[in-house]
């Protein structure tokens, strides 16, 4: 009896050990929360690595067609032909909505300039996979030789001109003329000595109311001569009098008398 009450003891007096050093300061519940933790971060997956996935690729630009425009860029005519290259060879060329036509990368087209200085024609170049291109040709219209000759007879024909509507002007103011009588002194060599076309162009352009030159030059008549009507009448639309019409003559007989 006393031997199973000593190892009674015994084994109570072990247990109190090993629960001093096993839990000693440890709060309720401490042990199963630092398993849990331990057991969360043992669970938690790392994130998977897909090593066959490719890399992501650049699309490839398309290439450019390539254009060039090398003349001419003056012209003293209204024709020309424009001409430049193009790469590639097959690419088409057009101006102003025409074709044109292209031989070993080169092309050309007749063209007509339309104005003098700057003319502007857009060369468009595609094709089928490549990126348009686009040009300007610029051709400045100059004066020919002829051109200039011509102008410069067309400048003096225009002073010669005014000089004789000036001329026609100084006469109206002097004394009444029909226009038919006006052109015969303009182009008289012993009047004003202008050619037919000047005197022409004189009449054509003097602000003249040919019934009022009537009137003056019945008037002037008169004043030197007695006439009657009728005589006066054919005195004013004869071709050797004032050569006016019967219309301008009977006019001024009406006035005058």
């Amino acid at each position: 009896m006393k031997s199973w009450l000593k190892w009674g003891l015994a084994g109570l007096v072990c247990l109190g050990i090993i629960g001093a050093v096993f839990g000693e300061d440890q709060k309720p519940g401490e042990t199963q929360g630092a398993a849990a933790v331990a057991a969360t971060i043992t669970s938690t997956p790392e994130p998977a690595t897909d090593e066959s996935a490719a890399p992501t690729s650049t699309p490839t630009p398309k290439p450019e067609v390539s254009i060039t425009v090398t003349g001419p860029s003056s012209a003293r005519s209204d024709n020309v032909t424009l001409k430049g290259t193009v790469d590639p060879a097959s690419a088409r060329v057009r101006i102003k909505g025409q074709s044109v036509k292209v031989r070993r990368g080169k092309w050309k087209l007749p063209v007509t300039l339309t104005k003098r200085g700057e003319n502007t024609f857009r060369v468009v170049a595609t094709r089928k996979g490549f990126v348009k291109a686009t040009e300007t040709a610029i051709v400045t219209r100059k004066q020919s030789a002829a051109e200039k000759a011509a102008a410069r007879r067309a400048k003096a024909l225009r002073r010669a001109n005014q000089r004789a509507l000036d001329s026609a002007e100084s006469y109206l103011e002097t004394m009444g003329f029909s226009k038919q009588g006006l052109y015969e002194q303009l182009s008289s060599e012993y009047g004003a000595g202008f050619t037919p076309e000047q005197a022409q162009y004189a009449v054509d352009h003097v602000d003249a109311d040919w019934n009022k030159e009537a009137v003056e030059s019945a008037q002037s008549y008169l004043d030197s001569m007695p006439m009657s009507r009728q005589a006066l009448i054919e005195q004013l639309t004869s071709e050797y009098g004032a050569g006016f019409t019967h219309e301008q003559a009977v006019y001024a007989v009406n006035k005058v008398y």
